[in-house]
């Protein structure tokens, strides 16, 4: 089966891209195996990758099973860069960089068999090699495992067959041996605990095989999702910025012009007449200069642009939020020293209440438009993929 340029092009830069990042050659395997590809093409793609290499690549057996292959799997996963892996990432991280993790736990569980091999014999005074030969069909239903598991991988279940079929094996070479060492063996109880062992075995490496498989098709979905939902390229990068820069044009000029109404306000509320001082004001005020450096910044520039945005923005919303605090938690001690305004003495009344009763102007009007002219330029930049969007 052959495939597509285009499609050949593709899982050439993936497997190069994977290769570049360390990635085991194994796993790139079952990975595109697990993604519908037939063994020919995986072979031929890996083939001409590591032809420049020298390297030589051994191919499967048998074919793997074709499906479709969704449009998500031309972009593989990188390693991310700036983000704490969750336990899963690590887990699937683990699983897909270890060559076999069934061929790992079978080289230990072999290793305890031994280690009970000799334990009974020294606790039953039998010689050794009698009793490693009754426990010789979990020794090789752990080694045909260890052999052959990756031919299992579409048939993970074909690993319980494995105990099985030397058990009865044993049976029959105890039976008909004339072997004398065959003859002393308690084969009706070595093969019900050759049995359970092999079955627990096969179980566990069973259990692996799809936690595996589980792990690192979580991991790959997680990836996908976030790609899809998070990621701004190109045209479309292009195309937001734009966007979101003419609607802040138009906020940013409300939010100054409100801003210079609520300056005028506290001038006039906070003055020298009534206990204020410029400190005082200088603490309340949302000055212009925080907009120059975006009405500075040309369109052509839109990231510097909209960083200038999402700055002016932040220090206008954290000033506003200030108008909802009490005097004393702003200006201190000298909130006591304030006269002549229709407020708490001790300093407990809010900022924005103290302007409201104290000046002309409709000052919740224009606090009420800066507020709203920060929610909207918080939902441009939010857009524009400056601010993460809500989940």
């Amino acid at each position: 089966m052959t495939t597509d340029p285009y499609t050949h092009k593709k899982l050439l830069e993936y497997v190069m891209s994977m290769l570049a990042q360390g990635w085991d050659m194994e796993v790139i395997r079952r990975e595109l195996r697990w993604a519908g590809h037939s063994s020919n093409v995986i072979e031929a793609v890996l083939n001409e990758v590591l032809a420049s290499y020298g390297k030589d690549v051994h191919a499967p057996a048998e074919a793997i099973r074709k499906a479709e292959i969704p449009e998500s799997h031309d972009e593989r996963p990188k390693a991310p860069e700036e983000e704490k892996p969750s336990m899963t990432t690590w887990a699937s991280i683990f699983l897909m960089k270890s060559t076999s993790v069934e061929k790992t736990f079978s080289a230990i569980y072999f290793v305890l068999i031994f280690i009970l091999i000799f334990w009974t014999g020294l606790s039953s005074e039998s010689p050794v090699a009698n009793v490693f030969a009754g426990f010789l069909p979990v020794l090789l239903t752990v080694l045909t495992v260890f052999a052959l598991f990756d031919y299992f991988e579409d048939r993970e279940w074909l690993v319980f067959a494995i105990p099985i079929a030397w058990c009865v094996l044993f049976m029959v070479a105890v039976a008909y041996s004339a072997l004398p060492m065959m003859k002393v063996l308690d084969s009706q109880n070595l093969f019900t605990l050759n049995f359970v062992l092999g079955i627990v075995f096969s179980g566990i490496v069973y259990f692996l095989g799809r936690l595996e498989r589980s792990l690192v098709e979580k991991e790959r979905m997680r990836v996908v999702k976030k790609k899809v939902i998070s990621e701004i390229t190109g045209e479309e990068k292009k195309e937001r910025h734009g966007e979101a820069m003419t609607q802040l044009d138009a906020i940013l000029k409300e939010l100054e012009d409100s801003a210079k109404h609520l300056d005028a306000s506290i001038n006039r509320v906070y003055s020298a007449h009534h206990g204020g001082s410029p400190a005082m004001r200088e603490g309340l005020k949302i000055p212009a200069e925080w907009f120059h450096e975006y009405k500075q910044t040309s369109h052509e520039h839109s990231d510097p642009k909209l960083r200038a945005a999402k700055k002016a923005v932040a220090l206008s919303y954290e000033r506003l939020m200030d108008f909802k605090k009490q005097e004393k938690e702003i200006f201190g001690p000298a909130a006591l020293e304030l006269q002549y305004l229709n407020r708490d003495k001790h300093g407990r009344s809010k900022i924005i209440d103290v302007l409201v009763s104290n000046d002309r102007e409709p000052v919740h009007d224009h606090y009420q438009r800066a507020l709203d002219a920060c929610s909207k330029a918080i939902d441009s930049l939010k857009h524009a993929g400056l601010l993460p969007a809500e989940k």
